[in-house]
């Protein structure tokens, strides 16, 4: 058996192959990115606003006449956590 040695290659022809299959993978990392931004944007609007299309419901309180003003568009807090907002006063 005769041994042959091989050519290592080059720094820029490594370099352009690695540039070969970056752009032939490019499609599969533009999905990848754009569907990480898209669960990034989707956690946020929960994180302010809730649960999208989520069924709101309508309580109604009496206060006291020394407690604090509402007005509309203040949030309600149950136990430190976002509930809601004022709609109406």
């Amino acid at each position: 058996m005769r041994n042959v040695r091989r050519r290592r290659p080059s720094l820029l022809e490594r370099a352009s192959h690695g540039a070969e299959r970056l752009e032939a993978h490019a499609f599969v990392l533009g999905l990848g990115v754009l569907a990480v931004v898209a669960v990034i944007t989707y956690l946020s609007v929960i994180a302010i606003n809730g649960v999208p299309l989520s069924n709101p419901y309508q309580v109604r309180v009496e206060t006291p006449p020394d407690a604090p003003l509402l007005k509309d568009g203040d949030e309600v807090r149950i136990g430190g956590q976002r509930a809601g907002q004022v709609r109406g006063v």
